[in-house]
């Protein structure tokens, strides 16, 4: 998972009592690692079918998952569900690419999600309810939905600091081929583009994630 997001801090009860002192965890998901704490488990499950957990938890927290559900809503239905009184749900995620000066307009970059969503729609996925996060826990029954908002530069562009740095981890995603591993599937397979096609266009795309005169960012 990506260190990326929106953040929402939920509970349904105040006064909660405890929020990281259960003395277990429990993943859906991880990449190979070394070695595995003895107080934490992992499990492959899809997190849209029904939750058989046998205990409720204090925490539950998801992060990048934009692109995974049919039905977002009904997996935030299911966190309520399984948290204990008290319980914190968390969310950190994004949405797609914006800038506020238009000097995305007229990119590949922006051609690029324009293709993206079409074919995410394709999928039954759609890529664009980041926004709804926020009114679906409060529809849930999740009380004192918190929601912070920052952005994710695509390169270097900013003078702030924190968003330089930001960006130059945005390019390492990209040098490492984050474009190709989104794009593939979705415009080989949905859209009917040619791999010689697709290799071509993210040329262009990723030029246009380097030009720091693109003020593009991530909404999170």
């Amino acid at each position: 998972m990506l260190p990326l997001g929106s953040c929402y801090r939920n509970r349904f009860i105040s006064d909660p009592t405890s929020v990281v002192s259960h003395p277990s965890l429990l993943g859906f998901w991880y990449s190979k690692t070394r070695s595995i704490p003895p107080n934490c488990q992992f499990e492959i499950d899809d997190a849209e079918d029904e939750w058989l957990f046998l205990t409720k938890f204090d925490y539950i927290h998801g992060r990048t998952l934009a692109t995974c559900f049919k039905d977002p809503a009904s997996v935030i239905g299911k966190a309520f569900d399984a948290l204990t009184p008290g319980g914190y749900f968390e969310l950190q995620d994004m949405c797609l690419q914006t800038s506020d000066d238009g000097s995305m307009n007229g990119t590949a970059l922006l051609e690029w999600q324009t293709y993206v969503k079409e074919a995410a729609t394709q999928t039954g996925v759609e890529w664009t309810n980041v926004p709804n996060y926020k009114r679906w826990m409060i529809e849930k029954g999740f009380e004192d939905v918190t929601e912070v908002n920052f952005r994710w530069p695509s390169n270097q562009w900013s003078q702030n600091r924190r968003e330089r740095l930001l960006g130059a981890w945005t390019q390492a995603q990209i040098d490492g081929g984050m474009l190709e591993s989104v794009s593939t599937r979705l415009f080989t397979m949905k859209l009917g583009w040619s791999m010689e096609k697709l290799t071509a266009f993210l040329a262009d795309v990723r030029r246009d994630t380097k030009n720091s005169r693109i003020e593009a960012y991530s909404p999170m």
